[in-house]
């Protein structure tokens, strides 16, 4: 004999049409096992609709408000020894180059007091020749676009860097001021 319709009318949370009903009554006065099954599940309903509802204990709120700022905390500090560890990393590698050129060049201290005076020469003369092209630039912008232009492009750049400051602010500082 198939259980199967009768165990999902009984099982099932859908009211039944009075043919479905009239059938299930039939069933359950012929079929031992549906009988024990509906007289089971109406024995559950029974006891959870009898008993009283389970209340947190006092304090859970503040408490799992508490340990779920630990765990936001947590992850934060997480995260930002991640991106120091990488930012390292990454600094490391791309080192390497510059070391092993530096020591392919440095055959004693004379030589490499000597590159390290060079280099020092070389970054100066280019950032001369950087701030003499700014200058100019800077200088030519107001023939190229006239002077609301100028002050249009200033504006932007000052708006730019505001809100590099800011999201700076938003997502750097701001967490270490809260302790996050």
């Amino acid at each position: 004999m198939s259980h199967q319709p009768f165990e999902d009318w009984i099982l099932g949370e859908e009211s039944l049409q009075e043919s479905q009903q009239e059938a299930l009554a039939g069933h359950l006065a012929a079929c031992a096992e549906c009988a024990r099954l509906s007289r089971s599940l109406a024995a559950v309903e029974r006891t959870l609709t009898q008993s009283e509802a389970a209340a947190p204990e006092p304090g859970f709120g503040a408490r799992f408000a508490l340990r779920l700022e630990g765990q936001r905390a947590r992850a934060g500090r997480q995260q930002a020894w991640l991106a120091f560890g990488l930012a390292g990393a990454g600094a490391c590698v791309a080192a390497v180059p510059a070391v092993l050129r530096v020591m392919e060049e440095w055959t004693s201290p004379a030589s490499m007091f000597v590159q390290l005076w060079i280099r020092a020469y070389d970054a100066w003369v280019g950032l001369q020749v950087a701030g003499d092209f700014a200058r100019v630039a800077w200088n030519s912008v107001p023939e190229v676009v006239g002077p609301a232009g100028a002050l249009a492009f200033l504006a932007a750049c000052l708006g730019l860097g505001g809100i590099w400051i800011a999201t700076l602010y938003r997502f750097a500082f701001r967490r270490v001021t809260e302790g996050a």
